[in-house]
């Protein structure tokens, strides 16, 4: 039987032929930018680099002028567009240059692509630049993807470190062993560094043998399903409202702290934390466990000020300049992280603290101070000694970190270090201390975050880029990375026990 198309029926299929067309087309032209715009962005950007981030200053790295190239590139080209992905992905490269560690730009559009691919392996940060490939062994567990050849070291033609820095650039800046995690954690979604794969492309993959004397190369499919390796800490359960602490057999008293919790945000917490702190006076040692801890509030910090300083004293630990205008709200920000300008410390005892102490800070970069507000203090206090239930902690303290510790995280490391018995363990913190603040790029669909305040440690470093060194190197062993032991606790307990 023949089917029967009147006139009508074409006019209308043609109308939906029609319409789909210039739907496509509007999709297309949604999905780029035209150099006009990107221009106009590129000076925006430059405009605000200028004004407000100390990094413009500090770690230019021809930040603007690969911004002046990008722009002339697109002033000359020819066709006039580009992809949005496209000018994101340049920019981040880019901009990634500043080293700050708070950067972020991401694309935000709707024509971003959606397929997911994965490793047919997990992977974890090892040293020398390399990762240890695993699979799931089940009940939280790993086992080696490889037994004879455990460590990846290229990926196609480049060394692993050398294909992390081309793909992921946000993190090239990052201290090296922080480099290299949070390269390695992208790498177990493997979609989220490597654009243009599909399921069934292969991979040439080198893997090193235990001794490192001899290689093992292969090429591997990448696959649809996820198979991230998780650190043994991330294990522990993360209840916002209660805190994680026990009392072990040898009477050390562990604390882990996932993230940076607030007072306002979290008043439940600090009661009960309060509480079981009582424990505190009858141990021998305590752990604080911050350890893939991202940051926050610097909240905990005040806290443990009142059980790790001595009554009535006082330390600078960390200070800080914004760049650009002060207004009441950058103000109230800065006081967020209990930052405050020498006029605001009324009691004679904290401006002596922060006199004595201008008088051997050395900072280790220089500024325009022109362009740069007043230095803000941040000052420790035990203001709690007197109260019934606050006491200072004299026994040894040690506070577990590693190279994901970031942000106020990393602030907690650092500002603690070298104060009282307290002992830093573990590996290099990812430090960062940059007030950042986030934009839009409305043309371009692109969202990016920087900076605009230069933050210092105690010795006159930066917090970004560089990070806090531990006083106890205790790196992850192999078992630690199966979750089979948590080793980097077990050898701080030793090493507690033996400080009694």
């Amino acid at each position: 039987m023949k089917l029967k198309i009147n006139k009508s029926h074409h006019i209308i299929y043609l109308a939906i032929f029609i319409i789909a067309i210039f739907s496509c087309s509007d999709k297309n032209n949604d999905c780029l930018v035209n150099n006009t715009e990107i221009i106009s962005e590129i000076e925006h950007i430059k405009k605000l680099l200028l004004e407000t981030s100390p990094y413009i200053d500090i770690k230019n790295s021809g930040v603007l002028d690969s911004l002046d190239i990008l722009s002339s590139k697109a002033l000359s080209d020819k066709n006039g567009k580009i992809k949005k992905e496209e000018y994101s992905d340049n920019l981040r490269k880019i901009l990634s240059n500043l080293g700050d560690r708070h950067f972020h730009l991401n694309y935000i559009g709707n024509c971003k692509e959606n397929s997911k691919y994965y490793l047919p392996f997990g992977l974890a940060p090892w040293k020398n630049n390399q990762a240890v490939a695993v699979v799931k062994a089940g009940k939280g567990k790993f086992s080696l993807f490889m037994k004879d050849f455990p460590y990846l070291s290229r990926i196609d033609n480049y060394s692993l470190i050398d294909f992390i820095h081309k793909y992921d650039p946000e993190n090239k800046k990052a201290p090296e062993y922080s480099s290299l995690a949070h390269g390695v954690d992208k790498l177990n979604e493997l979609y989220k560094i490597k654009k243009g794969l599909r399921i069934g492309d292969k991979l040439k993959l080198t893997f090193l043998s235990k001794d490192l004397k001899k290689d093992s190369v292969i090429f591997i499919k990448v696959v649809a399903s996820k198979n991230k390796w998780r650190d043994i800490d991330n294990y522990i359960n993360d209840n916002k409202e209660e805190p994680i602490i026990k009392l072990d057999d040898n009477n050390i008293l562990y604390f882990k702290i996932p993230k940076m919790y607030s007072y306002s945000e979290n008043p439940k917490y600090f009661q009960l934390l309060k509480e079981k702190l009582k424990l505190l006076k009858n141990s021998d040692a305590l752990i604080i466990d911050v350890r893939n801890n991202s940051g926050g509030s610097r909240d905990l910090i005040d806290f443990f000020s009142s059980y790790f300083l001595k009554p009535d004293e006082y330390k600078v630990v960390n200070i800080a300049k914004n760049k650009g205008s002060l207004n009441a709200e950058i103000i109230k920000d800065l006081e967020a992280k209990y930052l405050y300008p020498y006029s605001r410390f009324k009691n004679a005892k904290s401006k002596e603290a922060i006199d004595n102490f201008l008088k051997t800070f050395h900072p280790d970069v220089q500024i325009d101070n022109k362009l740069y507000s007043e230095y803000f203090y941040m000052v420790l206090n035990n203001k709690n000694a007197r109260q019934t239930d606050n006491f200072y902690f004299e026994k040894p303290v040690y506070i577990l970190a590693n190279e994901m510790t970031f942000s106020s995280a990393s602030i907690f490391v650092s500002v603690f270090k070298g104060i009282g018995n307290i002992k830093i363990a573990g590996s290099p913190t990812d430090g960062s201390s940059g007030m950042p603040m986030t934009y839009n790029l409305n043309q371009s669909q692109i969202q990016f975050t920087i900076s605009q305040m230069i933050s210092f440690q105690k010795n006159g470093n930066l917090f970004d880029g560089i990070g806090t060194d531990p006083d106890i190197q205790l790196p992850r062993t192999i078992s630690q990375i199966l979750c089979n032991s948590d080793d980097q606790i077990q050898q701080l307990i030793k090493i507690a026990k033996k400080s009694d």
